[in-house]
């Protein structure tokens, strides 16, 4: 019987970083298109955004982290 590899649902479940990069991806590409929209390009709109993505992402990785090392987490 051929292995049947993980679902992506069920790899982004096991690797909850993944969330929070995604979704500081999107707040901080947000972030960066609405600034630069309303006060045009300049370097502080993107980097701005890349903090917002940065921060999202450390965030994603410590809940990764915290659930790895509270009880009843997984094994």
């Amino acid at each position: 019987m051929p292995a049947v590899p993980p679902l992506p649902s069920r790899w982004i479940s096991d690797h909850p970083w993944i969330w929070g990069l995604s979704f500081g991806l999107l707040v901080g590409g947000g972030v960066f298109t609405l600034s630069s929209l309303r006060f045009g390009l300049r370097f502080s709109n993107l980097t701005l955004g890349l903090v917002v993505f940065i921060t999202f992402g450390l965030l994603g990785f410590a809940g990764g982290l915290l659930r790895r090392l509270t009880p009843g987490g997984p094994t």
